[in-house]
């Protein structure tokens, strides 16, 4: 699968996610309505109810770069930015150093700096490169 359709896949759960929480919400609203409107009680969707606590045990690499995708989407480009700069900066040896330069490539052409762009891209196929000979 190409790197950047991998991109457009990571993109699309987090749009996916969203909109399942947005689902859940819309729905607790539209309980509370009904309960208002009628004076009683009614149960809690079963999406709505309080499950355990969900330990996150993804690598702090990976959290960064799923919340650049998620500023990304938001058209926050700055903090988006942000994300995958820590990454490369503060993690140059992850696993998600290529994503995060194909990321800032993707986030430079949107901008229309198309040089940075070219230049974050050619990063990510040199660390790709490197990556597949390992």
């Amino acid at each position: 699968m190409g790197k950047h359709k991998i991109l457009l896949l990571i993109c699309s759960l987090f749009f996916l996610t969203f909109q399942a929480e947005a689902a859940v919400q819309k729905q607790t609203e539209q309980q509370k309505l009904l309960e208002e409107l009628t004076g009683k009680k009614v149960a809690p969707p079963v999406a709505a109810q309080k499950a355990a606590p969900v330990v996150d045990k993804r690598p702090i690499t990976r959290k960064l770069l799923d919340a650049g995708f998620h500023a990304f989407t938001k058209k926050d480009y700055i903090g988006a930015l942000k994300y995958y700069n820590t990454i490369i900066v503060k993690y140059p040896k992850s696993n998600e150093l290529h994503l995060a330069y194909l990321a800032k490539s993707k986030l430079y052409s949107e901008m229309g700096l198309i040089d940075q762009a070219r230049l974050n891209l050619q990063i990510a196929n040199e660390i790709g490169k490197k990556t597949q000979t390992k």
